[in-house]
């Protein structure tokens, strides 16, 4: 019997030191924030190309997220551009809301009792983004309320905006068997005739998908007719069709 008893101690005390190596650390330090992001990648990429030609703005959410203890008031960060020398660099005011605008300056804020905040990049359409691409890379500078984050990865966070035409990543997964190769003038008809854009999103209504594929088939049809002799093509003379 005290065999056991001595075995039952020994498993507590073996249990509670295990307990204790595996509690989570306590933070030290001033509070920081940071640019989060939940999918493995620091960079969003954003065209105009998928909207409509009159719709100048087009906004990015970011999340900012508290590392350390929650306030009761709310605190300012500073967000900023840490990439204006680079060849494509976003220019301020031009290609984006200035983050010292009155439009933006009320998101910079961590509100009391809270440890996040989403946070709008309004983007701006400007004919440049008809043949470029360009790159604004965001972090958040130290202030009197927050230091400067330590962890490499969490300190910056990119944003690619243009007009061009982008390959959606989800294509040759999600809409390669519905209307084939991709190309900018076949995107740009199906837009067109569907008014579809979510395409970084899958579908699983096979009806849905079956309308969308029918819808631009018909369309290219009757386009086709019209112009018997400049059917739809891509810049390069490739004949735009449907599977």
């Amino acid at each position: 019997m005290k065999l056991i008893q001595y075995f039952c101690l020994l498993l507590l005390l073996v249990i509670g030191v295990g307990c204790e190596e595996n509690m989570p650390l306590t933070y030290e330090g001033k509070d920081a924030v940071y640019i989060y992001s939940t999918n493995h990648t620091r960079t969003t990429e954003q065209t105009f190309f998928l909207i409509p030609e009159s719709q100048e703005r087009d906004t990015i959410w970011i999340q900012v997220q508290l590392m350390g203890k929650v306030a009761s008031k709310k605190r300012p960060f500073v967000l900023k551009q840490i990439n204006v020398a680079e060849d494509n660099a976003a220019i301020s005011g031009i290609h984006y809301v200035s983050f010292d605008d009155s439009e933006m300056s009320s998101h910079l804020f961590i509100e009391k009792d809270c440890a996040e905040v989403q946070v709008p990049i309004i983007l701006l359409r400007t004919p440049d983004m008809e043949l470029n691409k360009c790159k604004l890379v965001l972090a958040i500078e130290e202030n009197e309320y927050f230091a400067a984050i330590d962890l490499p990865y969490y300190a910056d966070y990119t944003i690619m905006t243009t007009a061009i035409a982008v390959k959606p990543s989800r294509w040759d997964t999600t809409w390669y068997s519905l209307f084939g190769e991709w190309g900018s003038e076949k995107m740009k008809f199906i837009i067109e005739a569907t008014g579809y854009t979510s395409w970084d999103e899958s579908i699983n209504d096979s009806q849905y998908k079956a309308y969308l594929q029918t819808k631009c088939k018909t369309a290219l049809y009757e386009y086709n007719q019209s112009h018997p002799d400049e059917p739809l093509t891509e810049a390069d003379g490739t004949l735009v069709e449907f599977p």
